[in-house]
């Protein structure tokens, strides 16, 4: 077994993907973070981010959990 470097392995996802037609919601960085089209090219051309939320470093409250639930669901729809 060896090392999987992370940013290798999430472009490896985003490429299998595409090709199943999965979509993400992304949730801990910045939004710019999470835009991967581009970034191999000839090898991403779309992939569907549903959306994306930064993290905010602490234990959500009940409200923020549900704010986050519900922007999840809406996504789904999108």
């Amino acid at each position: 077994m060896g090392r999987v470097y992370g940013p290798d392995l999430m472009l490896a996802v985003m490429v299998l993907s595409e090709q199943a037609g999965w979509s993400h919601f992304f949730y801990g960085g910045p939004a710019h973070c999470a835009n991967v089209k581009g970034k191999t090219p000839g090898e991403i051309s779309e992939v569907a981010n549903r959306g994306n939320l930064p993290a905010s470093f602490r234990p959500l409250n009940s409200e923020e959990q549900a704010a986050l639930a519900e922007s999840v669901r809406v996504a789904r729809r999108i």
